[in-house]
């Protein structure tokens, strides 16, 4: 069995960038609402915290709810950039998935339709290289 090629051919590189450029528009859409959404409850923050406590949490957990998620959508697309390992190496069906959860998410939105992750047991193993799998499941979205 020949070894996969440690960097990517012409033909593999230019459907990295295009899969890029489809999917960046939508990321950077899905960037704004969290971002819009953290400055707006950072301001009712500032204003409730000498006052109401139940009021000041509630806003704070809504602060990090979004900085969470605006940090799950950016790690998952720079995955996307990070090089390829050159050897096949064993990964759950689950982490597979999960790496993609978050950029599936915001493609599905921006596209209206709906996305749920079903399917076979989590603790499944593949022998694959992960980052081409990776790309291979978000294009095919």
């Amino acid at each position: 069995m020949s070894t996969p090629p440690a960097h990517p051919t012409l033909a593999e590189a230019d459907q990295l960038v295009r899969l890029l450029h489809r999917i960046a528009r939508d990321v950077a859409h899905d960037l704004r609402g969290p971002v819009q959404s953290a400055l707006v409850n950072l301001e009712v923050v500032r204003r409730l915290a000498g006052s109401d406590g139940a009021q000041f949490d509630e806003r704070a957990n809504i602060v990090e709810q979004e900085i969470r998620r605006m940090h799950a959508m950016t790690d998952a697309f720079l995955s996307l950039l990070r090089p390829a390992e050159p050897q096949p190496r064993a990964v759950t069906v689950d982490a597979l998935f999960a790496a993609v959860d978050a950029l599936a998410t915001v493609i599905a939105r921006n596209a209206r339709v709906g996305f749920r992750r079903e399917g076979p047991s989590p603790d499944i193993l593949l022998r694959i290289r992960p980052e081409p799998a990776r790309l291979a499941l978000i294009a095919a979205i």
